[in-house]
């Protein structure tokens, strides 16, 4: 199975397919909301952050290679995500009014490509400075100037600071990495990063909340939110039936794997922090509540019942697991 389909292709069509239903279902709720602001909120739901559940399924002792696409997936798909997210919210304002196919389509090659080689040279830099020493406190500082840096010099650029961070962060898990880092180090970084990304989540949440209450409740809204979560839900099954086409999969066996990727796609911070920098306006107070029942929902009910989902559709492999 390819992490890259789901992450790429994937992703594209789950923008595509979310914004033509919400343009389509939005109108029978009693607001038109424009068509691009529509792909803009397929942008913010479309990446996923399913890594909560890799524990679990790891737990559970599912194949190898499908807790590999839930690691990769969250990985990549968030910058991919944040490419998506700058091109359109663009469109979507008006900024880039004017602007042909072929030039937006070089700026996600930019974007995206260029992303990904600044973080693999930056990444491997970093990593041929550690090689000289064997400070843990050193190699935990270099982390972090590494991720900050890396982000800053690609989005003075004009690239991805996501995918950029992304790859230079995939430098440091190579097995390079393991002639570099001591078992100390590697216990110290896993443990401060486990503590920044969950304190970064928390802050992202707290943002959001405090946004919500400064906006006023709508009819629509509540509505939307409750016709978004099946709708995101459904493309999340479209997009991952489509990507996964081209793989040669049972016919038992590829609806296992719909079914748990689907459920298992779970939204999350990446989402929460697009939906923060929706630009001010009426289009904006609509949106932002609806962004927020989705994640909320999918971390709350798809996310407490992905144990049991899993236990249904991998009953063999799970009850080893008891």
């Amino acid at each position: 199975m390819s992490v890259t389909a789901l992450s790429i292709l994937g992703i594209v069509l789950a923008v595509a397919f979310l914004a033509v239903a919400a343009w389509c279902v939005f109108p029978l709720l009693g607001h038109a909301v424009p068509f691009t602001w529509c792909i803009v909120l397929g942008a913010i739901l479309a990446p996923t952050d399913p890594v909560s559940v890799v524990g679990m399924l790891k737990r559970l002792g599912l194949p190898g290679p499908l807790q590999a696409v839930f690691a990769g997936e969250s990985l990549f798909n968030d910058g991919v995500g944040v490419v998506i997210f700058g091109v359109t919210i663009g469109l979507a304002t008006g900024d880039s009014q004017g602007v042909g196919a072929s030039e937006i389509a070089m700026s996600f090659c930019r974007e995206a490509l260029g992303g990904g080689l600044l973080g693999a040279i930056t990444g491997w830099i970093a990593l041929r400075v550690l090689k000289a020493q064997r400070d843990p406190h050193i190699d935990l500082l270099t982390s972090l100037a590494l991720a900050t840096g890396t982000f800053s010099i690609a989005n003075q650029l004009g690239m991805s600071g996501a995918i950029a961070v992304v790859v230079a962060g995939l430098c440091f898990g190579t097995s390079y990495s393991h002639s570099v880092f001591d078992e100390v180090s590697r216990k110290e970084l896993d443990i401060a990063w486990t503590l920044i990304d969950e304190v970064l989540n928390v802050l992202l949440f707290m943002l959001i909340g405090f946004e919500i209450l400064e906006i006023t409740p709508h009819l629509f809204t509540v509505l939307a939110t409750l016709a978004v979560i099946p709708l995101s839900i459904a493309v999340r099954a479209l997009s991952v039936l489509f990507s996964t086409l081209p793989v040669h999969l049972r016919q038992w066996e590829r609806g296992r794997v719909l079914g748990i990727l689907t459920w298992g796609g779970l939204r999350g911070g990446i989402s929460v922090s697009l939906a923060l920098g929706l630009p001010p306006g009426d289009l904006r107070d609509l949106l932002l509540p609806v962004c927020y029942g989705v994640v909320v929902f999918t971390i709350i009910v798809q996310g407490l019942t992905m144990e049991r989902v899993a236990r249904r559709l991998y009953p063999s492999i799970a009850s080893r697991s008891q």
